[in-house]
């Protein structure tokens, strides 16, 4: 399959990017790994930098111009505002996150979840466990133990236990947040309990 997003992408993938040159190279090519029977595409928000990193993403996006977009700051803007501006620039019917320094190690993680979401039009959203590995000792563990298979809006507000590289989202439920989720400290929380409300 095709993996052009040019005409209208099925998924957007948002991934933030500050200062992360050590890593942003695999958590790109792990997107690109992806395996789908629809066209996808990777929006980098990257947040003015002082490394390498753009110059990573810019290189990404000459070589996959159709796939990937590079929205470039010309100031710093914080994790909670430039999740909400790279948001509004994604055109795809779900939204997933892969944070700059995570890795989709599963080449079948976007076809699975958007399988899921196709099939369950009741739910808001959709997340999976992931794997934590700690670079300075090497220990590795997994996320969300216990975890309930299916939760609503009740639990998730109990506590937030949704890795954020995790989740999907249907970007028809919020096309747009409340001006306030930019100004929150913990906003891809709020933007769970926005989704969470549809299901």
């Amino acid at each position: 399959m095709d993996k052009s997003s040019e005409s209208n992408p099925k998924v957007s993938v948002l991934m933030l990017a500050y200062n992360v040159g050590k890593y942003v190279e695999t958590a790109i090519q792990g997107v690109l790994s992806q395996i789908t029977d629809f066209p996808y595409e990777l929006v980098i928000g990257e947040d003015y930098s002082t490394d390498n990193t753009y110059e990573i993403c810019k290189r990404y996006q000459e070589s996959y111009p159709d796939i990937i977009r590079v929205l470039r700051r010309d100031k710093n803007l914080g994790v909670a505002k430039n999740t909400m501006d790279t948001y509004s620039h994604c055109r795809g019917e779900y939204i997933t996150y892969c944070d700059s320094d995570d890795y989709m190690i599963d080449r079948h993680r976007l076809q699975i979840m958007t399988d899921f979401m196709d099939s369950h039009k009741d739910f808001g959203l959709c997340f999976h466990r992931m794997l934590n590995y700690y670079e300075d000792t090497g220990v590795k563990s997994l996320s969300n133990g216990g975890q309930k298979q299916v939760t609503d809006i009740v639990d998730l507000a109990a506590m937030n236990y949704i890795t954020t590289s995790s989740v999907m989202i249907r970007r028809a439920n919020n096309e747009t947040f409340p001006d306030w989720v930019g100004d929150e400290v913990l906003c891809d929380y709020a933007v769970q309990m926005l989704n969470a409300e549809h299901g």
